[in-house]
């Protein structure tokens, strides 16, 4: 027993999660449901009660990497996210995934507790990039055609992100042989290079479309733990690599603010709390810019708390959408009296999101907001922090379970949510309340002994003020956001250059390849027909392959120019010329 103890201890969970989670999830039933919350709330309690360790480090070209490190940073991390790993395997229990569905969440969840534990960054990057290719079938497996098209978007959008850190890697390698970045605030083209792709993984603005486009149409399990899972991962590694950055400040503080802006006029639930999820990130982003010892314990409190409150409601947002077949606000009828239970642990998340007195979020978000009022961060930051915290009461955490159990609407003749639905929010709702009751209880998961303690008279009374004020100026000139919504709308950010923009540049390019083509080729004919752009382009490109094989051809060909023999005295001129040129080149670069 002592020899398996041991071997349990110096194996990662994150693989153990990985392998036992897919082989199980081959086979549907009831002890494959409880082996997917059995096994991760068993490695919760081994990383909880583990010693900080650094295991299976091993040579990979020349370099040192390590599979496995667990310290006072790493910990906390992996113990949220095999928690809500657990909390979401029970809320699944009652949605019947299919088999697309079941391998992809164990792969997605034990890859991002191996990023968070990952001794170095090459390891990292590898278990992050698993992470985003298994994430993807969580989208997919909706089985929509908008699920389809948003999941190659954010499968394009978060591999080109892969391809930006991986090339800063390289660099990293090539200029210092280590696939370390060191502190974000060097400057190198790598560290730059691996900073932009974690920030556009952490939702960063202009880089956040991923999120609000494709993790909306993801499956009803899949949302609950796809984005909070990457942007955890993301922020675990600015965390240790980027504490102190002034830059990481300054997007944090914008983050906090300019995603709500956007959720006012949106009416479909899951995009809204998409936002949401953006400005709690960036809370986390402005802490790590802080960089003190109180900013990074703010920040890894904050990264346990919050994704229990956004897990409540997305929770309940799916439970609605399993009952009404609809997240959209202008589709859903007075379901507080059909889903009671629901509505109540919706509020509850709703609470810790507010950072209401004695809720998860309240302890954690007012040490950032003390630690950037300390630092050396510009006094604007702070005003967009205390800006955001306000905010996020009536844009998130007020308008959600309005807008979901108003009663401005006909009743809706629905059951409430599966029982195991109900009992995975209680649990996270538990947590939530726990949290903010007793913090004390997670100080022994802190890098660094806590130094104030904002439930004090005055910090209760400060936020309470701030929460009042903030309903209050909503109520009086922002009323019409919480009526009933006509009809559906679509909600554009930055991803309206490639989703509106581009979309009718390809529509011009394509038909411009065929009539270039004397008018005979598809997509001039297609393009008459219908404004689908996806056809006329994929016709358009036909087209283009079709004239370059023929112009291949004629000149690579048999009998082209240069595909015909020729004589030994022409071969050796064109071998001559070739060497001079590498000739020249060679002396040039020297």
């Amino acid at each position: 027993m002592t020899a398996i103890a041991d071997l349990l201890v110096r194996t990662p969970p994150g693989l153990l999660l990985i392998v036992l989670g897919t082989v199980v999830a081959v086979f549907p039933g009831r002890p494959a449901r409880a082996v997917g919350i059995v096994v991760p709330l068993a490695l919760l309690g081994l990383v909880i009660a583990s010693d900080p360790v650094s295991h299976q480090q091993a040579r990979l070209l020349g370099h040192t990497v390590s599979l496995y490190h667990l310290d006072a940073i790493s910990r906390p991390f992996a113990a949220i996210l095999l928690f809500a790993t657990a909390l979401a395997g029970l809320y699944a229990v009652s949605i019947g995934a299919g088999l697309k569905e079941r391998v992809a969440f164990p792969l997605l969840a034990g890859s991002a507790v191996s990023a968070v534990t990952a001794g170095d960054l090459v390891t990292l990057f590898v278990f992050l990039q698993t992470g985003v290719a298994a994430s993807v079938f969580l989208v997919w497996a909706r089985g929509t055609e908008r699920a389809r098209a948003a999941g190659m978007r954010y499968l394009v959008f978060l591999v080109l992100a892969g391809v930006l850190m991986l090339e800063g890697l390289a660099s990293n390698v090539l200029a210092a042989g280590s696939g370390q970045p060191g502190s974000l605030g060097s400057g190198g083209p790598g560290t730059l290079l691996v900073g932009l792709a974690l920030l556009a993984y952490c939702g960063a603005p202009l880089l956040h479309s991923w999120m609000t486009d494709a993790c909306p149409e993801a499956t009803t399990g899949g949302l609950v733990i796809l984005p909070i899972f990457i942007t955890l991962v993301a922020v675990h590694a600015l965390l240790r690599h980027g504490a102190g950055n002034e830059y990481l400040l300054a997007i944090g503080a914008v983050m906090a603010v300019y995603p709500l802006l956007f959720s006012v006029f949106e009416h479909d639930l899951r995009r809204i709390l998409m936002y949401g999820l953006i400005t709690q990130v960036g809370f986390m982003l402005a802490g790590i810019g802080t960089g003190s010892d109180a900013a990074v314990n703010a920040v890894v409190l904050h990264a346990v708390s919050y994704p229990l409150a956004m897990m409540i409601l997305l929770m309940g947002t799916g439970a609605i959408l399993l009952r009404t077949g609809s997240s959209n606000a202008a589709e859903l009828g007075f379901l507080w009296p059909a889903m009671p239970v629901t509505a109540a642990l919706t509020v509850i998340g709703a609470a810790s999101l507010a950072a209401f007195p004695l809720f998860a979020g309240f302890v954690s978000q007012s040490w950032i907001i003390d630690a950037v009022r300390s630092g050396a961060g510009q006094e604007w930051t702070r005003v967009l922090l205390v800006s955001g915290a306000a905010l996020t009461v009536p844009a998130i955490a007020f308008r959600v379970p309005w807008l979901a159990f108003r009663a401005d609407a006909p009743e809706a003749n629905v059951p409430e949510a599966p029982p195991t639905m109900l009992a995975a929010m209680a649990a996270a709702a538990v947590a939530c309340m726990a949290i903010g009751i007793a913090p004390g209880m997670l100080h022994s998961l802190l890098p660094y002994p806590p130094e104030t303690d904002p439930r004090d008279l005055d910090g209760v009374l400060h936020q309470l003020v701030l929460i009042v004020a903030a309903m209050l100026v909503f109520v009086l000139f922002l009323r019409r956001f919480l009526e009933t919504p006509r009809e559906p709308a679509a909600v554009f950010g930055v991803d309206w250059i490639w989703r509106r923009s581009l979309t009718g540049l390809a529509l011009r390019l394509g038909r411009s390849i065929g009539r270039a083509r004397g008018g005979g080729g598809l997509a001039p004919r297609l393009g008459r027909s219908t404004e689908r752009a996806r056809v006329v382009i994929v016709a358009g490109l036909m087209d283009l392959a079709g004239f370059v094989i023929g112009d291949s051809r004629r000149h690579f060909g048999s009998l082209g120019t240069f595909g015909r023999t020729i004589g030994i005295g022409n071969g050796v001129a064109w071998i001559v010329v070739l060497l001079l040129v590498a000739l020249v080149a060679s002396y040039a670069t020297a």
